[in-house]
């Protein structure tokens, strides 16, 4: 029977069997194997393999990473945009909810926004800041805060 080394080949280079494990399946000497394998450089074309799919993995990962990040970051920005519309109209007067209630919100929003980044394994320094055309809701809760005199600190 006549030995396929072109299928052994293609089998050590993409697979992780050794030559030896290779050897014993397909009924081939070890030492046949390894001097086919050294002089066709099985092994640097199994490290060439290896690191082709690595580098294909990773940008599979980093672009899956990326996707999921870019969403999280336009649901943030949806939820900010809606605090602040919330936000201006207490500043305003308009909305007669309670100044702590609305604290309590953006703090909620704010825990939110690190364990989300937490979890998709980003920090600050890689998502860009949206700028909602305004103050944060934390300034503008300031703002309100300064601008009421004698304000229950319990409604703040």
């Amino acid at each position: 029977m006549a030995i396929n080394w072109d299928a052994i080949r293609a089998e050590y280079v993409a697979g992780t069997e050794s030559i030896r494990e290779l050897s014993e399946r397909h009924g081939v000497s070890v030492n046949a194997m390894e001097k086919r394998a050294a002089r066709e450089g099985w092994a640097e074309s199994r490290r060439k393999v290896a690191e082709k799919t690595a580098k294909v993995v990773d940008a599979k990962i980093v672009r899956r990473k990326a996707d999921s990040l870019a969403k999280f970051n336009d649901q943030d920005l949806a939820i900010a945009q809606q605090l602040k519309v919330i936000a201006v109209a207490v500043l305003k007067g308009e909305n007669k909810m309670a100044v702590g209630k609305l604290r309590t919100l953006a703090g909620i929003f704010e825990s939110a926004q690190r364990m989300g980044r937490i979890a998709l394994d980003a920090n600050a320094s890689d998502v860009e800041e949206e700028d909602l055309g305004e103050a944060p809701i934390q300034v503008v809760i300031e703002r309100r805060d300064a601008r009421v005199p004698g304000l229950d600190p319990d409604e703040r």
